[in-house]
């Protein structure tokens, strides 16, 4: 859970300087409930690829596909009202400024960095499906 502390708070403080209407603690905690959705749905895809599963799961979201659908977005929007509900408290944030304002990570980590994350965590999958087989 550091990690996404970590990431929202950089994310928050990026948002905060460039937002005028102070939605930023709602988009920084919508960006790490994608990278924490990316990060579940990456670790799903590549086990069945390791362990070459994925026949059986295609069956059956081709058997359930609207509720597939539905759930993903169900399971997505869970992370994202948690982590809103979590960020959305001024302790929480003030915390959160005293732990990383003087992290030695904030001078090699990039804010733009975490979009390439969600990237690799997007093809990840992918590339170890090109390595398996």
């Amino acid at each position: 859970m550091k990690i996404f502390d970590y990431i929202f708070y950089r994310l928050n403080n990026l948002y905060a300087s460039k937002e005028k209407y102070g939605s930023s603690v709602f988009t920084a905690a919508l960006y790490v409930s994608f990278l924490e959705f990316l990060t579940l749905f990456s670790i799903f895809v590549t086990f069945q690829v390791v362990t070459n599963d994925s026949f059986q799961t295609r069956e059956f979201l081709q058997q359930y596909k609207p509720y597939s659908k539905y759930g993903i977005l169900l399971i997505f929007f869970l992370f994202e009202i948690f982590n809103y509900l979590r960020y959305r408290k001024k302790n929480t944030r003030e915390a959160l400024q005293r732990r990383f304002k003087n992290h030695f990570m904030n001078k090699i980590i990039k804010p733009w960095m975490f979009i390439i994350l969600g990237a690799f965590l997007f093809g990840l999958p992918m590339l170890v499906n090109c390595f398996v087989k």
